[in-house]
Formats: structure tokens, C-alpha cells, sequence
């Protein structure tokens, strides 16, 4: 028993600093030596102690004295971090360490259709950036595909986990819109439309088979445009199934992957003449060498069309569209 003790008080005490080594080892002495003492859980707004069985000790509860019984301490806040360790022993009537701290931590990162994260602790070793992290943590900014880039140079690359639970300023790669891969095969002499990797097709299900319905094109991650006579009687989705194809300029839906089609989620449409259909897919269009969005102006013309698009279903939108002069 006696050299169960010490082992684990050796172990102990390899984790702490010299002023905490000194207390055990006089705790210790103390333990071994005259009686063994329980310890009274204090009363705290910060942190709490779990017993090994994951049960919660309350303010006035005990623990043996006799150095065999390690609890943890967790904070009541699941963003802060617990100092200077993250358990407490009770050698002989008292807690090691008698008080801890609880440090504001940053919150998870979790990667987007845009922007990959992946982080580093202050020691150095990679852990999940979906857990809060430590002040000095590192988090390294990617852009998930060549077509996104970062608004700012200053903005990729290393950012730091602050003393006060904030990430350094960072903001996440945005689509750049028009672009085409020099690397498609595609010859020169292809007619301009069938090149741009912004075209989609869409399909409606209907004498149980999947049929082309009209062209589109693509203009974010979850939306496509085309002309409001495209769809006709086929506004409905629920009267007829419809899904969006990209990445091809196929009209055949059996030439596409399954990976680039897209159940059709909302369609907002406006009942002016010459206008247009915005199409809303349930999922992110994946954006990759063959897949891209089509500019369509300044991008504030862009961010009304999306705000008029997710508006309250409360108050449709009204889209406004073209006239051909």
C-alpha cells in the first residue's frame, strides 16, 4: 500500500511546480504518519470536482485523505480551461492543488465549403480545431479549393488563440467568381458557353424518369439563376420533383455524377414580365476545377439577391428582373 502511495505522490508532484512539490511532501509525511485526514469540497462559482466515476461532488462533500483518490476539475463554463492542472488529490485533510483557474478559451473552428482550419497547441502538437482551444493556441487559415480567395493577404495563414478567448482577426476565402482551370482539356475552339463552369441544368422527375427541363447557371454556393418561363407549371417542387446538375453541359441526367446534383430546395420567382427564378439547392455546391459560379456584377448586387432570397417566408420576395431592349 505504502509504495502504491508513493508512487502516485512522486507522480504527482513530477506535475507541479516546486512550491506545490514542498506542500505534498509534507502532506505526505503527515499522511503516513499520523492519521489520514478527509478533505471538505469548498465552495466555488468557477470550477467543480468529478469523481473517477464521473459523478459531480457538491459544495461540503469528502474525500479520503489518504492520497488514493484522484478527482478532476472542470470548469462550470465548457470555453474556459481549467489551471494549473486538471485534477486534485487530497493527501491528509487538504486538496493539491488548493485552488485552480479558469482561462477563457477560443472557440471551435469548423471547416466550410471555403475555408479549412487546422490547429496547433502551444506545445506544439496538432489537435481538433472543433474543440475550444487555449490561449497561444495556432490556427492555420486554408482556402479549400483555388477558386476562393482570402479579402486579404493579412487575413490566411497563422492566427493566434488571444489571452482574452478571441481569435486574432481572420476572415474566411470567399468564391471568385468567372474563373476557369487552364487544365480542363477543353479546346479553344468549345463555344464560350459550354466552357464556363458556372452552367448547370435542371431536372424535373416526372413519367418516372429524370427529364431536362432548362439551363441555368451557377451564382454561389447554393443558388442558380435562369428565366422565369424555364419552369412554367413546374414552379411547384412538390407537385414535381426537381434537381440541378453542374459540372456538365449534359442535358442527359444519367452523364452526371452523383456528387454534382443537387436536390432543388426553394424556388422564389416573380411574376414580372422578362424576369427571372432564382433556384435554391438543399446542399453547398461543391466548387472544384470544373464547377465555379458566374459574376454577376459588384458583389453588394449579389449579397441583395441572397438577402431577398432567405428573406421571411412571412413576406415573399419579389425578384426584379431583365428587359431585352
Amino acid at each position: 500500500m505504502c509504495r502504491g502511495v508513493q508512487f502516485l505522490l512522486f507522480l504527482f508532484i513530477a506535475t507541479l511546480g516546486d512550491e506545490y512539490s514542498r506542500a505534498v511532501i509534507r502532506g505526505s509525511e503527515n499522511m503516513l504518519s499520523s492519521g489520514k485526514k478527509t478533505c471538505i469540497i469548498p465552495d466555488n462559482t468557477e470550477y467543480h470536482y468529478v469523481t473517477s466515476e464521473g459523478d459531480r461532488l457538491t459544495t461540503g462533500d469528502s474525500i479520503d485523505g489518504n492520497g488514493e483518490f484522484v478527482v478532476s476539475v472542470e470548469c462550470f463554463n465548457f470555453r474556459k480551461v481549467i489551471k494549473p492542472t486538471d485534477f486534485a488529490v487530497c493527501f491528509d485533510g487538504k486538496l493539491y492543488p488548493g485552488q485552480h483557474t479558469c482561462e477563457k478559451q477560443c472557440a471551435p473552428k469548423y471547416d466550410s465549403y471555403s475555408t479549412i482550419f487546422s490547429c496547433t497547441t502551444p506545445k506544439g502538437d496538432e489537435v481538433s480545431c472543433q474543440l475550444p482551444a487555449e490561449p497561444g493556441t495556432k490556427l492555420t487559415i486554408r482556402c479549400a479549393h483555388w477558386r476562393y480567395k482570402s479579402p486579404s493577404i493579412d487575413m490566411l495563414g497563422e492566427k493566434l488563440c488571444l489571452q482574452n478567448g478571441e481569435w486574432e482577426e481572420y476572415k474566411d476565402c470567399a468564391p471568385q467568381c468567372g474563373l476557369r482551370s487552364e487544365n480542363d482539356g477543353l479546346s479553344s475552339h468549345t463555344n464560350k458557353f459550354k466552357v464556363g463552369h458556372w452552367r448547370a441544368v435542371i431536372f424535373v422527375y416526372k413519367k418516372k424518369r429524370w427529364t431536362f427541363l432548362c439551363r441555368a447557371a451557377v451564382i454561389s454556393n447554393v443558388l442558380v439563376i435562369t428565366a422565369l418561363t424555364c419552369f412554367g407549371k413546374f414552379t411547384s417542387k412538390r407537385a414535381f420533383p426537381l434537381k440541378v446538375g453542374v459540372g456538365k453541359y449534359s442535358t442527359n441526367y444519367g452523364d452526371y455524377l452523383s456528387t454534382n446534383i443537387y436536390d432543388v430546395e426553394k424556388i422564389y420567382s416573380s411574376k414580372l414580365q422578362h424576369s427571372i427564378t432564382i433556384v435554391g439547392v438543399d446542399t453547398y455546391i461543391e466548387f472544384s476545377d470544373t464547377v465555379g459560379n458566374i459574376c454577376i456584377g459588384d458583389t453588394p448586387i449579389l449579397a441583395k439577391v441572397l438577402e431577398m432570397c432567405f428573406i421571411s417566408m412571412i413576406r415573399p420576395p419579389i425578384l426584379i428582373g431583365w428587359k431585352v431592349y
